[in-house]
């Protein structure tokens, strides 16, 4: 009987050296960057700007002369911003966003059209998808001596998944920003200030942040 039950006891221990172990596969995650299931898409956001330039330009109708100098800029201002998208394609979206735009010492209500081109596909195992955006429309100033203007931007940047289902684009680009300032027409000048055409711009340095709401 000894001798069974050594004989057993070396079956059993062959056996377990013999089983393999398997370990457990790694469950591999998809992220949904692009929201695929939504065509309309809404954001929140803000940005940091930093004035890198800026230069006067006037124009003299009736004698075609243009006069161009540069100024010192405001140094930093910022923005926020309300933005509504459609999705083209998955990686296609064009939009509009408004908000209220602090620069100058001077406030304005920017409204633009908007295109984001997103690379890669919508859905995978990156928790994150880089873009390139475009910007373009008018300003409205509330306050000082410009009351329209316009502005231009481009940029970059990268949506990443923050923490559950919240994700957000982080951005970086140049923005132009152009005001037109109201002639002062009192007093006696050569020419009626309707002959003359003044425009400001500043080059913008913008670093910002949109929120995806849904």
């Amino acid at each position: 009987m000894s001798l069974l039950a050594l004989f057993c006891c070396g079956m059993t221990a062959e056996a377990q050296r013999i089983v393999p172990k398997y370990k457990k596969k790694k469950e591999v995650r998809e992220y949904d960057l692009g929201l695929s299931e939504r065509r309309w898409t809404v954001t929140f956001g803000g940005s940091y700007n930093m004035a890198l330039g800026a230069f006067d330009r006037i124009r003299y109708i009736d004698r075609g002369d243009v006069v161009r100098y540069d100024r010192a800029p405001s140094l930093s201002g910022g923005s926020v911003h309300l933005g509504a998208g459609y999705k083209f394609t998955d990686n296609l979206t064009v939009g509009a966003e408004a908000g209220m735009l602090f620069q100058y010492n001077d406030y304005a209500l920017p409204l633009y059209a908007t295109a984001t081109y997103y690379y890669g596909p919508s859905k995978g195992n990156s928790r994150h998808r880089w873009f390139n955006y475009v910007n373009l429309g008018p300003q409205f100033y509330f306050s000082g001596n410009t009351k329209t203007g316009a502005m231009a931007a481009a940029g970059g940047g990268v949506r990443v998944i923050v923490g559950g289902s919240l994700k957000m684009d982080l951005q970086l680009g140049y923005q132009l920003n152009m005001h037109r300032p109201d002639i002062c027409d009192t007093g006696k000048y050569d020419m009626p200030a309707s002959n003359v055409r003044y425009k400001e711009y500043t080059h913008v340095l913008q670093v910002g942040v949109n929120f995806i709401i849904f």
